[in-house]
């Protein structure tokens, strides 16, 4: 038989705290940082990482992100 995971629900989501009116764009800039990955592939990745606390709020991310698999976590 298998377990069932514990549903984690955020005391508040990023659309309770900032409103309907904006998309959340987690891509960090182009220009070199040198706190961020240097790496296309993983600041991809990065995108995806936000989604449980993101409620309704719109978000811009990367294709790679969105696959069941990855919504399934």
């Amino acid at each position: 038989m298998q377990k069932s995971k514990p549903i984690i629900v955020p005391r508040y989501t990023f659309s309770e705290i900032y409103g309907p009116d904006l998309i959340f764009n987690p891509r960090p800039s182009f220009a070199h940082n040198k706190w961020i990955p240097d790496c296309p592939v993983k600041l991809d990745l990065l995108t995806g990482s936000q989604f449980a606390v993101m409620g309704e709020m719109p978000v811009i991310c990367s294709r790679s992100v969105t696959t069941r698999q990855a919504t399934d976590l």
